[in-house]
């Protein structure tokens, strides 16, 4: 199954998600695909490493338990040189129960993507290190002033993001 997997997310191009759809449904279908598809992150061919990425991305909005044994891929991948990569990666990250030990480079990890050169990596990290700060006072009065550079940014869509999260934090 492992190639068939592989198979459904061979071809196209960049933009193109080839059959990642299939491979997602026989994701929801089989447990053990979520395996092979954290083995798949790490293929030779950067198109199918990303859609093996963007299947598990889904998949643990829907199935968070079957894909937290693989959170680790996530972060390993949150550098990525492909910023669809790094995008998925940050949704995805604060998705995941993470230990005490584990935090500290979990929020440098969103942290270092805040300053990403994408704007829509920019503002998922940001989103999820506002998702993480509602756990950790240490870091509420960095996302105070991040919240702050991206209402100031003058970038509509990172302006969208800090309101949308300031409105999400309101008690």
């Amino acid at each position: 199954q492992v190639m068939q997997l592989r198979d459904l997310l061979t071809g196209g191009n960049r933009r193109s998600l080839a059959q990642a759809n299939e491979a997602l449904a026989i994701a929801r279908q089989d447990r053990d695909a979520d395996d092979q598809l954290a083995r798949l992150t790490g293929d030779p061919d950067p198109l199918v490493a990303q859609r093996a990425c963007d299947v598990l991305d889904k998949l643990v909005r829907e199935r968070p338990d079957w894909v937290q044994p693989h959170k680790r891929v996530f972060l390993d991948l949150v550098s990525s040189p492909y910023w669809e990569t790094r995008l998925q990666c940050v949704r995805a990250i604060p998705l995941f129960k993470w230990e005490s030990e584990e935090r500290p480079r979990v929020v440098e990890a969103l942290r270092q993507r805040i300053d990403d050169e994408q704007k829509f990596v920019r503002c998922w990290a940001l989103d999820g290190f506002a998702q993480l700060a509602a756990d950790a006072p240490s870091i509420r009065d960095e996302l105070k002033g991040r919240l702050s550079d991206f209402l100031g940014s003058g970038i509509p869509s990172m302006q969208a993001r800090a309101r949308a999260i300031e409105t999400r934090l309101k008690p």
